[in-house]
């Protein structure tokens, strides 16, 4: 007798897919809530404009992801799935439009903005690099917090000529990974951004778990095997990675510790490179 079951690595796949889509679909939602609260004079058009190219991918990953669906889903699912990609293919249009409407409203009220625009567009072609603000997206590593939360809070967090609106879109534009699901469900107002930012600080401001990660990370730098100059930037570079995030902790090291790090470094070095270092210290120096 044959058997209709489907694939259980299909099931899966169908699985991890339909959670894919439902993340894309909440990211929509949150396009959706932003273009109903917009106020056209708080935003810039190059703000309006990013804005737009982030729905125009959010549209790409769910085109995608529906793609995928349809190559492994039983087709009596895929038939019921079709009135929610519908309803998401309605939703991205109107907000498209409403995006296009507050551009062009913002280009004719404002046309400073646009001239400064049209100064942008330029500079790219002519490969000029303009400066901007940017911060690296934080996924909820530990060892990362740090260093994000110091730049978002210089960057956007204390900006006074911003609302809190404002503030949350750049917020969610800033956390992806396991940060993004635990501020994704929050609604986009001022108090939804007042509850965003205190959770991401709930879970991940802590100074111990934060130091005991760089502790562990400092356990296991990496090796220099071969002795390249790769090599030994990476070990270089992840030592004081560290160092930094446990300096901002008020965790600076003695010399106890000092003499503790280097035997540490040292045994990361090939015989060849631990020779070479040996060569540059004194017999009797500690």
């Amino acid at each position: 007798m044959a058997n209709n079951k489907t694939p259980k690595h299909n099931v899966d796949t169908s699985v991890a897919l339909l959670r894919k889509r439902s993340l894309v679909v909440n990211k929509l939602n949150k396009c959706e809530e932003f273009v109903s609260l917009l106020t056209i004079e708080d935003f810039s058009v190059v703000e309006l404009l990013s804005r737009q190219d982030k729905i125009k991918t959010i549209y790409s990953d769910h085109d995608n992801v529906v793609e995928a669906l349809s190559e492994i889903l039983p087709l009596e699912e895929f038939v019921k799935l079709q009135e929610d990609i519908d309803t998401f293919e309605d939703k991205y249009h109107l907000v498209a439009r409403k995006l296009m409407q507050a551009i062009s409203t913002q280009q004719t009220s404002n046309p400073d903005q646009k001239d400064k625009l049209s100064e942008q567009s330029e500079a790219k072609k002519l490969g000029i690099k303009l400066p901007e603000f940017h911060i690296t997206k934080f996924d909820g590593d530990k060892l990362k917090w740090l260093a994000f939360k110091s730049v978002y809070i210089a960057v956007i967090h204390t900006r006074t000529d911003i609302n809190d609106v404002v503030k949350f879109t750049f917020l969610l534009d800033s956390v992806k990974g396991k940060a993004a699901e635990i501020i994704g469900a929050i609604n986009l107002t001022s108090e939804g951004y007042q509850s965003a930012w205190n959770n991401l600080m709930r879970v991940y401001d802590k100074p111990k778990a934060i130091a005991q990660a760089n502790i562990v990370g400092i356990f296991n730098l990496p090796q220099c095997k071969n002795g390249s100059a790769e090599e030994l930037r990476s070990l270089l570079n992840t030592l004081t990675s560290h160092l930094v995030s446990l300096t901002a902790l008020d965790l600076k090291t003695d010399k106890l510790s000092e003499l503790i790090l280097i035997n540490f470094v040292i045994n990361c070095l090939n015989n060849n490179l631990e020779t070479e270092w040996n060569k540059t210290v004194e017999i009797d120096e500690i």
